[in-house]
């Protein structure tokens, strides 16, 4: 087994682990423009976007103190295809069980993506959002189908801790 594929699954091995409840896919209808690292910057800028609206929504305005235990988390795996093709990210996250209900209502609906960059004094642009939400029957299945792309350690890997102070 080489490097890579020791890495990919100890990554699998890791997430199955996790006590993952539900799984989102976030969609663009149309390409993303500029680089991959320019898509990329927006994936995440509006992953972070929905992780904030998601929070307040669950927890109200004092999210920070109420979520300090991570009591919803998310890992994020990102997918930025070749130029023209239409980037989307999958989510794996924990949501209190008491939370469910809210959460599978408002969680799709908040997934609202706007562009990073717009010219001086112009409103962001919003892309079309397209949302979808399952809760977790199978995890394993689950965490080999959004893995399925990964082939070394990658950014394209987004943990919701780390949005805690952006």
């Amino acid at each position: 087994m080489d490097c890579k594929s020791t890495w990919k699954t100890e990554l699998r091995q890791y997430l199955a682990s996790q006590p993952f409840t539900h799984f989102l896919t976030f969609n663009y209808k149309r390409p993303l423009p500029g680089g991959v690292e320019r898509r990329f910057r927006t994936v995440r800028t509006n992953i972070r976007e929905w992780n904030r609206a998601v929070l307040e929504n669950l927890f109200g305005k004092k999210f920070a103190k109420r979520n300090v235990n991570d009591a919803f988390m998310f890992v994020a795996i990102v997918e930025i295809g070749p130029l023209l093709l239409k980037e989307h990210a999958h989510i794996l996250a924990v949501v209190p069980q008491e939370l469910h209900n809210k959460f599978e209502l408002n969680a799709p609906l908040l997934w609202q993506p706007k562009a990073i960059e717009h010219a001086e004094g112009q409103v962001r642009q919003t892309f079309q959002p397209d949302a979808n939400l399952k809760r977790i029957y199978d995890l394993e299945g689950v965490v080999n189908y959004v893995t399925k792309t990964i082939t070394t350690h990658s950014d394209r890997i987004l943990f919701s801790p780390e949005f805690r102070k952006t």
